[in-house]
Formats: C-alpha cells, structure tokens, sequence
C-alpha cells in the first residue's frame, strides 16, 4: 500500500548531516511538513532555514535522542508545531571502529542507546499515531565488517526490530533501510586513508532519493543499487566465499586503524 507524504507530519532524528539531511529536503519536496532533530543546533537550523526559503514548512529542534528529558520535550514542542507526528524517520546514527576488545563499556553503552534504545523510545511514544516507520540501518547488519562488530551489532538489532514490528504495527507502514557505504561526515576521518579507495561510496542525496521513493511506494526494504545490493545477496548465497575474504579484510581494516 502506498504511503501518503504530503500534508503528514515527518519527523528524522539525526536530521542535521549526511542522509538525515537529505532526507529533509526529499520529504519537504514531496509536501510533508519536517521536523529534524539532533544535537547540533546550527547544523539543524541551516536545514529548516534552506527548507523553509524554498517555500516548505520546517522546524529544526534540538535533542539528544538518547535522553528522555530531552527526547520528550523535543516531541512535545514538535506536535505543539506541526500536530501529531504521522512520519518517524529514525536516521540519528554514529560509528564507533576499531577493535571491540579495545572499546570502553561506556562506549558500547552509547551506541546501543542510540541505535537501539531511542529509536525503541520514539516508536513506543509516537505509535499511536505514525502512519509510517523508516528505520535506518546499514548494510553492515547483513555483511560483517571486522573491526566494527559493535556498530554491525547494534544495527542488525535495529533491522530485527524494524522486521518484527510489522507483524505488530498493523496500521502503521514499516521500512527498514540499510543502505551500503555512504558519503557523510560520519566516515569523513576515514576517507584520506589509503584503504578507503577500496570501498565506493554512495552519495547521501541519492540513498535519501531511494528512501523517500521507496517509502512512497509502500515498500517493506529499499533497493539501492544492484552493484551494491550484490554483496548481500552474494553473502547469503555462499557465506563460505565471503568468510574467507573477510578474513583477508580485516588485516586492512586493522592497517586502517593503527593509521588513526
């Protein structure tokens, strides 16, 4: 079933960089109202202003998601704005690399919190009245990536919980979006390694494209691009081929951070 955008109240976390930041502007093009949250208050401004000066509606709150004082007062003002949110785009990520031995549980803490607990939070509050559900994930919750098994981890988690909400939500469309590498600021401290040629990357105006297109549609998983979409189905055809280089991989990716 298609999913109506226009006239509908969306709101993305993580809204003021990279994919989040697209997806603002695909959504407000295709007539939603937008509401983008995140902690950077003039990163979020910068969008709502752009938005709004193209004759869009927008409003920028910021939030850190992962509290819920804050979570909450933020959804309280954006409903007090723009009414009752109909669109959740939970986008808000980051990515903690390097080895998981050497990572802190405070760190691991941090990012379960945000890829797991406060899209959880958002959706158990706004379900009442969300018409759709956009979870963004990665493609690194289907291929293993070594030396990044906690952000792998944590966003497979967050698919499970996108899959098995729609068989819970009956009223409420759900799409789980784990799109493959991608050119935000979130991977910009890797990009000057001599290892990051290895790895293409997509641009975040077309994966956000995909997205929006893919949510207008009515689509449970969005398709990105089939020379991308390949390594996944090519892991699930013969895991075997793939462990074996990946156990190759992950010498690179060691290289990659003794660099930092």
């Amino acid at each position: 079933m298609k999913v109506q955008l226009a006239q509908r109240h969306a709101l993305i976390t993580g809204g003021g960089t990279g994919i989040g930041r697209a997806l603002a502007f695909a959504l407000a093009q295709h007539g939603a109202r937008v509401t983008v949250t995140g902690r950077r208050s003039e990163l979020l401004q910068a969008v709502a202003q752009a938005i709004i000066e193209r004759g869009e509606p927008a409003q920028a709150i910021s939030a850190d998601v992962t509290d819920a004082a804050q979570r909450n007062a933020m959804l309280t003002q954006a409903v007090a704005s723009f009414g009752e949110i109909e669109i959740l785009i939970s986008n808000a990520g980051a990515l903690h690399g390097g080895s998981f031995a050497q990572h802190s549980a405070q760190e691991i803490e941090a990012l379960i919190r945000l890829h797991l607990n406060a899209p959880m939070e958002l959706v158990r509050s706004l379900h009442p009245h969300l018409k759709a559900i956009v979870l963004v994930s990665s493609q690194a919750a289907q291929i293993p990536v070594p030396h990044f098994a906690l952000y792998c981890a944590t966003k497979a988690g967050l698919s499970a919980f996108a899959t098995a909400l729609r068989y819970e939500l009956d009223d409420t469309h759900v799409l789980l979006a784990a799109p493959p590498g991608t050119r935000t600021p979130m991977i910009e401290p890797f990009l000057h390694l001599p290892e990051a040629k290895h790895f293409p990357l997509l641009e975040a105006e077309f994966v956000a494209e995909r997205i929006v297109k893919a949510l207008a549609a009515g689509r449970r998983e969005v398709a990105f691009h089939p020379l991308y979409d390949f390594p996944v189905r090519f892991y699930r055809w013969f895991p075997g081929l793939l462990t074996r280089a990946l156990h190759w991989q992950r010498h690179r990716f060691a290289r990659l951070f003794e660099r930092q």
